[in-house]
């Protein structure tokens, strides 16, 4: 040991007391430096990532351990995502081997972990450690930043490997009516019933103090023209009457259902407002318009045309100068049935003949198209920091 040596060669220049101290700091620069192993460590602090494959680390023994299927292992409380998720309803010919649960017993034999940001709480911890081959998912269908703290940072740092959010760039985008597989009404399908006594407008809220101030540009257009409002901000009705039977506003909005879809379907527009204006993000407020057979009035992404089903099938609140210009051409067609139906043209058209973007929609179910990838063999994974992530600053967003 060269440092050892060089003070052996000082021996006889010092004293017995400086000879020790010298000793304990050779003994010290050895421990530290001289037995490190070769190749570049992992990661410093509470998530460690291990040299170990997913099949290694799991015992053959195990009665429910698949060596064949691939486990997606929820971490923390997920809005979106169901453990109920059937594998077997994945296209023909796609790998249907997966396995969904919440179940951190799985961790060891997990070949992907989702972590969605705006449950994640700092006291909860990270997967204590993992393989390498483990993909680590960043999730976040919300359009504000990401909710990380510095104290949240500290036990995820720089360790996911995929993204899954609204964002078109994303690893694996998920659209907000993934989990209902309803994009819109089928091709060919009859536009519903529009009774001539309610409101022709429909709008349904629980943030009432959103960043692109979307109240009070309700609040403008309830000068000029009648909307049914439902939810928690400016709430204006309870139900509906309709040819003598009562309707009430179903309580899960987020879940396009039969009977949200019958519900808005009784209004001729409804305000797909979102809560904030940025790029691709597109709520259940918008695909429940469509699906309900509802033009969509939007307020919100800037590139929304590429989710339209084609040209002429929504109105843009970008497109009016005032909330009164836009209610006076929203009771325009309430009235105008010729000009009103034009809006919804684009149903009769052929596949084909739809916006490509709207097409690209038309796709497998977001755990579907995950499952797949996760049996392709993966050769380089990326590592993402947390400024690339999900920061939702202008101009991504107004």
């Amino acid at each position: 040991m060269p440092v050892l040596n060089a003070i052996l060669k000082l021996s006889k220049k010092v004293t017995k007391q400086q000879i020790v101290v010298l000793l304990g700091i050779a003994i010290l620069l050895h421990l530290s430096f001289g037995t490190s192993p070769s190749g570049p460590k992992a990661y410093n602090g509470p998530y460690r990532v291990l040299p170990c494959s997913v099949s290694s680390s799991s015992s053959s023994s195990s009665e429910n351990f698949n060596r064949n299927r691939k486990t997606i292992l929820l971490w923390n409380e997920n809005w979106t995502l169901n453990v109920s998720f059937d594998f077997s309803s994945c296209p023909a010919g796609a790998s249907r081997e997966c396995l969904l649960t919440n179940d951190r017993a799985s961790l060891s034999h997990a070949s992907a972990i989702i972590v969605q940001d705006h449950t994640m709480d700092p006291i909860l911890p990270a997967p204590p450690s993992r393989c390498r081959d483990q993909l680590l998912v960043y999730m976040n269908l919300e359009s504000f930043s990401p909710t990380f703290s510095p104290d949240t940072h500290r036990q995820y740092p720089f360790n996911f490997n995929w993204t899954l959010t609204f964002r078109q760039e994303s690893d694996m985008q998920m659209l907000y009516s993934e989990e209902t597989e309803v994009v819109a009404l089928p091709l060919g399908g009859e536009v519903p019933y529009k009774p001539a006594h309610i409101a022709p407008a429909i709008w349904a809220a629980t943030n009432c103090n959103p960043a692109n101030n979307r109240t009070g540009y309700v609040d403008e257009l309830l000068r000029y023209m009648p909307i049914d409002i439902y939810g928690t901000c400016r709430k204006n009705r309870e139900s509906i009457l309709v040819d003598g039977e009562l309707y009430v506003m179903p309580d899960r909005l987020q879940h396009i259902s039969e009977q949200t879809k019958r519900f808005f379907g009784f209004y001729k527009f409804a305000l797909a407002f979102e809560n904030r204006n940025c790029r691709d993000y597109v709520t259940e407020k918008y695909w429940r318009a469509l699906a309900g057979g509802v033009v969509p009035v939007v307020l919100g992404a800037n590139n929304i045309e590429d989710f339209a089903p084609a040209p002429h099938s929504i109105i843009k609140v970008s497109d009016f100068p005032s909330p009164r210009k836009l209610a006076e051409y929203l009771i325009y067609l309430s009235v105008n049935n010729t000009a009103y139906m034009e809006y919804h043209a684009w149903r009769k058209l052929p596949f084909s003949q739809l916006n490509p973007s709207y097409r690209k929609l038309f796709r497998p179910h977001l755990l579907c198209r995950m499952c797949e990838r996760l049996h392709e063999e993966i050769e380089e994974y990326r590592w993402y920091n947390d400024e690339e992530l999900f920061h939702m600053e202008p101009p991504y967003c107004d």
